[in-house]
């Protein structure tokens, strides 16, 4: 919940603050750490709305992108509340507009629907998507961006390609397979768009749900005017601008700690560079978007190399890689000893040079850590450097003391 009573009035969460819920009027607390986004949440634990989901980034850049009594406005229906995640007035009555960001059943979704009504409409989050819904784009069109040919008349590509708003604005409908699709949605009779964080957003005409079907495509500031959100704030909360690729440095990593040759004594297989916490919306390990818990090393272990890819601010096109070695005490722990947070800009820096904005790591388990963590390290930065010493966008972060 990122809104609460206080004096009759909706305020966000500010440290050591208590309000009162909306919905059932109890006693809230502001939650206002260094890494979960800034919320309230009930005395006991638990939230007084079943249909309540867990807050994140995405969520969070919606909603303030809309006037603040347009959000978690409560809905009184039949004897029940809910919170709408946005509700909308217009001349035809007000619309309500769900953020969904987690999994869903059929069963939610209908009682949702038959809550609200059919003035309602769904927006998914679509990162996790990305990958597995694949549109045609003609062979023309597929030279002209790609540059390349193919004997194919239509060619295929999933949504995650870089180039996807290009593709996006040449039409206003496209086919699209979804490998894998959720078969909850089917039941749907409510209009339902995927945000796939780009400045498209997708309206299923048919097929949400199942392995075919088509979507109709609108400029996303277009959708955000009709239903009186503010754009360019969203914009300002989603600066993808400042969002570096580190695909070639990450393999670079990896293809680096392949040419390590020593013994590894506890592993059947040598662990490996580990990428596997994304961003909602942008798929990147943004620090501040992301739960600690959800940058656990994926065989629970703590120590071990980790990498931290940041940006200049002077100059948003240079990449930078600072590596270190958690030998003594966790990952967590050493990263939160170097870096700092600048609450004016809310972002993480290891100084005012650099902007952290994406974590890798290589986990070990102990006595893998003592053996090897230093010299891994060493290795490193030594290969790492001399692989990218001719590109003038990427450069290592000297460890220095913050104190000097």
């Amino acid at each position: 919940m990122l809104l609460a009573l206080s004096d009759k009035t909706l305020i966000p969460p500010f440290k050591n603050t208590t309000a009162l819920c909306p919905l059932c009027e109890s006693k809230v607390v502001s939650k206002c750490g260094e890494i979960n986004i800034h919320h309230w949440a009930h005395k006991n634990g638990e939230g007084c709305d079943s249909w309540s989901e867990p807050e994140t980034y995405w969520h969070k850049s919606w909603k303030e992108s809309f006037p603040l009594e347009n959000r978690e406005v409560v809905i009184d229906k039949q004897g029940k509340k809910h919170f709408a995640d946005l509700c909308i007035d217009n001349d035809d009555g007000d619309i309500v507009i769900e953020l969904q960001n987690s999994s869903i059943s059929s069963e939610t979704i209908k009682e949702r629907e038959d809550f609200y009504g059919e003035r309602m409409l769904w927006v998914i989050n679509g990162a996790r998507f990305r990958e597995s819904i694949s549109i045609c784009s003609n062979l023309s069109l597929h030279e002209r961006i790609l540059g390349d040919k193919q004997d194919h008349p239509h060619i295929g590509m999933d949504l995650s390609f870089d180039n996807i708003n290009e593709i996006l604005k040449t039409s206003k409908e496209f086919p699209f397979c979804w490998k894998n699709p959720v078969r909850s949605w089917l039941i749907s009779r409510r209009p339902v768009f995927l945000d796939i964080g780009e400045d498209y957003i997708l309206k299923f005409n048919e097929g949400l749900g199942a392995n075919h079907g088509t979507f109709r495509v609108y400029p996303k500031h277009t959708f955000f005017k009709k239903y009186k959100g503010d754009y360019s704030k969203y914009q300002k909360l989603n600066d993808r601008e400042r969002l570096i690729k580190y695909s070639d440095l990450v393999n670079i990593a990896r293809d680096v700690f392949f040419e390590f040759d020593s013994d590894f004594k506890t592993y059947r297989d040598p662990p490996f560079i580990s990428l596997q916490v994304y961003n909602n919306q942008t798929k990147k390990t943004c620090l501040n978007r992301v739960r600690w818990k959800e940058l656990i090393i994926p065989n629970g272990n703590s120590k071990g190399l980790f990498f931290m890819f940041c940006v200049n601010l002077k100059n948003p096109n240079l990449i930078g890689l600072y590596a270190q070695n958690a030998k003594n005490e966790t990952i967590k722990k050493n990263i939160l000893e170097i870096i700092e947070k600048d609450d004016l800009n809310s972002f993480y820096h290891i100084d005012n040079t650099w902007k952290l904005d994406c974590i890798a790591s290589i986990p070990f388990n102990n006595s893998d850590n003592e053996y090897l963590s230093q010299l891994l390290l060493e290795f490193f930065l030594k290969n790492i450097r001399q692989r990218i010493m001719d590109n003038n966008k990427m450069e290592i972060i000297k460890i220095t003391d913050k104190s000097e």
